[in-house]
């Protein structure tokens, strides 16, 4: 575990923290993007989205599900489509989730953010995938194992980073400044972000899509992202919006 005791060692570590979670966004890493994110806050997040959509499949969205199982089974029954191909194919299908025809359809489209339908389905679809194609599982028992992949941590990330690429997806970005929030129960820290050279500072890419026009963030905001300490070390939690000389100096 690294060193945090004091300070200013806190200050380093989570500077350093906040530049490994951006420049795996900025390469499109999202398993290292996942590594780097609150596991408490990632909890809480998947808990919510997932509560909502079965709900609305309870409802009326059993047919959207089936619509989105039968386009990845389609994937698995062309013989043609392997490696990258396939997953480029499964990676078009996940990105349709987030149009608000399919919200709609769905139920959610006035409860759930895009990025959460799209993590939701990004997760299951690609768990699903893996079960049909390598685990040679029935289509029952692997829609059994795409829905037992969501309750697993890394899903859980998936969940709580879609939030962060919502709000940075194309942006160039820089930290500004990092702040200690002291707590007895658990230490936090704000990082701000402002627009940075899109030729040095990392583009963040999209979940399950390509990357967007990179752009800068608007010069009257700036974007404060929240750590948590837990597990011995920095995990980066919410990400907000802060408007200029309100979070920054």
């Amino acid at each position: 575990r690294p060193e945090l005791d004091g300070d200013t060692a806190r200050v380093a570590r989570a500077t350093t923290r906040s530049r490994q979670f951006l420049a795996a966004l900025g390469r499109g890493d999202v398993d290292g993007a996942r590594r780097l994110t609150s596991p408490s806050f990632a909890r809480k997040i998947r808990g919510e989205t997932v509560s909502a959509i079965f709900g609305a499949i309870e409802q009326d969205g059993l047919p959207v599900l089936q619509g989105f199982v039968a386009a990845v089974e389609s994937l698995v029954d062309d013989e043609k489509l392997t490696g990258d191909t396939a997953y480029d194919r499964l990676r078009e299908i996940v990105s349709r989730t987030g149009s608000e025809a399919f919200r709609s359809e769905l139920g959610v489209d006035a409860t759930l953010p895009r990025g959460q339908v799209v993590a939701f389905f990004f997760e299951l679809g690609q768990a699903y995938y893996a079960a049909r194609s390598f685990g040679k599982e029935a289509p029952g028992p692997a829609l059994e194992s795409a829905v037992r992949r969501l309750q697993t941590i890394d899903a859980a990330r998936t969940f709580a980073l879609s939030e962060t690429i919502e709000v940075l997806a194309g942006n160039a970005v820089e930290i500004a400044k990092v702040e200690l929030v002291p707590s007895a129960y658990q230490p936090r820290a704000i990082v701000t972000l402002r627009g940075g050279k899109a030729t040095a500072a990392p583009v963040v890419s999209s979940l399950g899509a390509a990357k967007r026009t990179p752009k800068l963030i608007d010069d009257d905001q700036l974007i404060s992202v929240h750590l948590r300490l837990e597990w011995g070390d920095w995990y980066v939690a919410a990400i907000g919006h802060a408007e200029l000389g309100k979070s920054a100096g």
